[in-house]
């Protein structure tokens, strides 16, 4: 069965309508039969040419009869075939545009013969290969574009079928050789495990007896390359991969392919450069396993091996305890399940590791939150047991519903405790209302349950260690708070944030909003009793308020300014065209950065929050503009967080895998930054280019794609 666009595609090859008469195909079944009985009678194969391996499109004629037949079946003015289409992706995954796709007559062996069609791919790395006459037979695609490996495949083509479609996944053309060794005995390690990852991938190898190993498939990027192995610690070095410098450019980038009596030449030469770690440089070693064409060396020393023993508060060994830990100093995270005696061992610890944090949780237990334990590791042994306990704890059972209808309330979130983070045990609500909150500490407890349409409920529950307590909660509905935010002249003041604070004596609340152009806000499913608000603007003081939903007047809020400064008062849009606001900030992973030091870069400056939604759809569409200017040196993006629980955004970026520039929290600049560029709504995203201008301030990533290629592409002609 043909879909849809498929028989639109069909019919418009054979020419049936014209585009005004066209039909719902739906509503033709008659139509669509006779259709496929044209099709299969062989109409369009009266244009396949004569002699499918002789001279080109161009110079065939096909038989006066075969014109004959193809007048009657294609409708005048269509004069183009479509024979493969498909798209371009690089291993991110992102389509590349300008994509060079040629299409070549096949010789014995399938080499390749005579240039038939080319093109390039358009901008998400779509193409099609047309001709004026059909083609059948063996032909060779070929896809190139620096700095990727040249992408070949033979395609069958017939003319009573649609269109060969080709989806190429285009690697690397950088391969990285390397040799893993013994730090003490300068003896290769075979069987050693090799992880290498960049942006958005993870590529693997092995050693082999003599300890090389070789990745292929890599692009000109700054990643990093892991290697392990059985009694050694994990090693972790920063790489970046460069094209090879020593070809005087003739294989600079992967050109149209070109002959050779061994065939087709297809991926310049390449090294790998170290950007940090121990020196590269062979060591003498066994005469077996020479030095000779290894771009990188790697020395592993022996391993540190840790045992963690689990308890409860009556000495009883904790079996299936989750043990997570991370050694900050190696970026090594671990996990292990504890055994019936409560031990769980983690082995191939780097020996210099001199610290690990640990989480440590269990159903019954009062579990961590956050990684709030340490081991702190002996400097004179590399193998050491630690001793850890968690208190027995209870458990709320029970059912939430309509305090109305006493009806049960499905998908409701049951939170125990004073706060909010992911670690707080937690249950929803099943189809029956029924829940069950596992990991609560003994004594009384705060629950707070939140449910869309519904009054958030706050209860106090008193927990027995090992003892289920059962509660039953009732569900009011919900009211909306509405506000205004203006200032001290009564002007509103647009793109405030609203944040609760304070109620019921907890912080458990986390509602938040943001004013409109108008200064407005809502808060919905708020409490019907009074809670705290805390709002704040750029160039304004913070204000607390405590405050309840009314049918009457909105709350109103008045903030008062910051003093003067040169930054008070700007507008985004006033500094369209102008030199950008100097900024000093530091990232997430201490890295400090001032827009003097990204002169002749391409700067895209983003302003956004977990909690804002129109920031959380926009986000793919940013991680799409990083895939696809990454591996460009002359790019930069540094995102701005205006969030304020530190756990919730690292979660965040953590599950969304987002490698570039993070700048959040009070002592990393992003205040004062935000104040500079006038930020009163978000997202908000600028492009300032090479010199330092902003050339654009939007509101959404994919508004920026085509400037930044525009700068980059002045810039390079520069």
């Amino acid at each position: 069965m043909l879909n849809r666009k498929t028989q639109s595609r069909m019919i418009d090859q054979l020419g049936l309508f014209h585009t005004s008469d066209r039909l719902p195909i739906s509503s033709s079944p008659l139509l669509i039969l006779v259709f496929c009985g044209l099709w299969s009678c062989g109409t369009v194969r009266a244009q396949i040419p004569s002699d499918p391996a002789g001279s080109s499109l161009a110079n065939s004629e096909p038989a006066a009869e075969s014109q004959e037949v193809a007048k009657e079946a294609i409708e005048p003015g269509l004069t183009t075939i479509v024979l493969v289409e498909g798209q371009v992706f690089d291993p991110c995954g992102s389509g590349l545009e300008a994509s060079d796709v040629l299409l070549y007559r096949t010789l014995a062996g399938d080499e390749p013969g005579e240039l038939l069609i080319q093109t390039k791919t358009k901008e998400f790395g779509d193409y099609s290969l047309t001709a004026s006459e059909a083609l059948q037979g063996r032909f060779l695609l070929e896809i190139n574009q620096a700095p990727y490996a040249t992408f070949r495949q033979i395609v069958e083509l017939n003319p009573n079928e649609l269109p060969t479609y080709v989806a190429a996944n285009i690697q690397g053309a950088i391969s990285l050789k390397g040799q893993v060794i013994d730090h003490l005995g300068n003896k290769p390690i075979p069987g050693a495990f090799i992880t290498f990852t960049d942006a958005c991938r993870e590529l693997y190898a092995t050693t082999n007896e003599h300890g090389r190993f070789t990745i292929e498939g890599l692009l000109p990027v700054s990643g990093s390359i892991a290697a392990k192995a059985e009694g050694f610690g994990r090693e972790v070095r920063a790489v970046a991969a460069q094209p090879n410098t020593h070809d005087n450019g003739e294989n600079s980038q992967v050109g149209p392919l070109k002959k050779q009596t061994q065939g087709i030449v297809i991926a310049p030469d390449a090294k790998i450069a170290e950007v940090t770690g121990e020196t590269s440089a062979p060591q003498p070693r066994s005469d077996d396993a020479p030095s000779a064409g290894v771009d990188l060396t790697i020395r592993l020393k022996p391993e540190r091996i840790v045992h963690i023993q689990v308890v409860d508060d009556e000495n009883k060994p904790i079996h299936q305890a989750t043990i997570e830990a991370y050694n900050r100093e190696h970026d090594d995270f671990r996990m292990a399940i504890s055994d019936e005696n409560g031990i769980a061992t983690i082995r191939g610890l780097h020996f210099d590791a001199k610290q690990m944090e640990l989480r440590i949780t269990s159903d019954k237990h009062v579990s961590s939150v956050g990684f709030d334990r340490f081991v702190e590791m002996p400097r004179d042994i590399n193998e050491s047991s630690h001793k850890y306990t968690l208190q027995r704890a209870g458990s709320i059972t029970g059912r939430i519903i309509d305090a109305n209808t006493r009806e049960p309330v499905s998908g409701a979130r049951i939170i125990a405790g004073d706060v909010t983070v992911d670690d707080t045990p937690r249950d929803w609500s099943n189809y029956k209302g029924e829940f069950e909150v596992a990991g609560v500490p003994s004594g009384s407890q705060p629950v707070t349950v939140h449910m869309v349409g519904y009054a958030p409920e706050f209860v106090m529950v008193n927990i027995t260690a090992g003892v289920p307590t059962k509660k039953t909660i009732r569900l009011k509905r919900g009211k909306n708070l509405r506000g205004l935010v203006v200032d001290k002249n009564g002007d509103p003041v647009q793109g405030a944030i609203v944040e609760t604070g304070l109620w019921q004596g907890q912080e458990t609340l986390s509602l938040r909003a943001m004013t409109d152009d108008v200064g407005k806000f809502t808060i919905p499913d708020a409490p019907h009793d009074e809670f705290e608000i805390i709002v704040y603007a750029s160039g304004f003081e913070e204000k607390t308020a405590w405050v309840a939903p009314s049918d009457a007047e909105p709350v109103k809020i008045t903030l008062e300014g910051i003093a003067a400064s040169a930054s008070v008062g700007t507008s985004q849009l006033d500094l369209i065209n102008k030199p950008a606001p100097a900024f000093t900030v530091t990232t997430s992973e201490g890295e400090k950065l001032t827009l003097s030091e990204l002169n002749g870069k391409a700067v895209v400056l983003h302003f956004w929050a977990t909690w804002c939604p129109g920031c959380v759809a926009d986000m793919p569409e940013v991680i799409s503009l990083h895939r696809r200017f990454t591996n460009n040196e002359n790019f930069a993006l540094i995102s701005v967080s205006l969030d304020f629980r530190e756990r919730e955004l690292l979660d965040y970026v953590e599950k969304k895998s987002l490698k570039w520039h993070l700048v959040y929290g009070e002592k990393s600049g992003a205040q004062e930054v935000t104040q500079s560029y006038g930020i009163n709504a978000i997202p908000a995203l600028f492009l300032i280019d090479p010199d330092g201008i902003i050339r654009a301030n939007v509101l959404s990533a994919n508004q920026l794609a085509d400037q930044v290629q525009t700068l980059l592409q002045d810039r390079d002609e520069l």
